[in-house]
């Protein structure tokens, strides 16, 4: 990301971090949303959390000064953002995950593997 004033087109201490996405001319790095992550530094975009796993939202470390406004996180050059970053998990055995988010399946049913990405793995209990 490049804030104003910089006098190079990649500024070597405002690197886009792991969980943030920057897109071409931001000025200030965008939290990936809860449903998407991203791995990598300096990326313009976050990934989709494949299916049959759900995403957790990056977890912003607290003993470091920065701003925090609609999903932006903007660092003085002396600051270090830190994050916990979490790689898509799998779904849970007696759930299904879609669109990133695990959801429980629906009372009357039950699933014994991991990893489903729909309803229909939900099978009916027994009498």
């Amino acid at each position: 990301f490049c804030p104003g004033g910089q006098t190079t087109g990649s500024p070597a201490d405002h690197v886009c971090m792991k969980g943030f996405k920057c897109p071409q001319g931001s000025t200030h790095p965008v939290l990936c949303a809860a449903t998407t992550f991203q791995q990598n530094e300096q990326e313009d975009t976050c990934d989709t959390c494949p299916e049959g796993h759900y995403c957790t939202h990056s977890t912003l470390v607290t003993d470091c000064s920065f701003t925090f406004t609609e999903s932006t996180c903007s660092t003085t050059a002396d600051d270090t953002c830190s994050l916990t970053v979490s790689d898509p998990v799998p779904c849970d055995a007696g759930h299904y995950c879609t669109a990133g988010v695990m959801r429980a399946c629906p009372e009357g049913t039950f699933n014994t593997q991991t990893e489903q990405s729909s309803s229909n793995a939900c099978l009916p209990c027994s009498p």
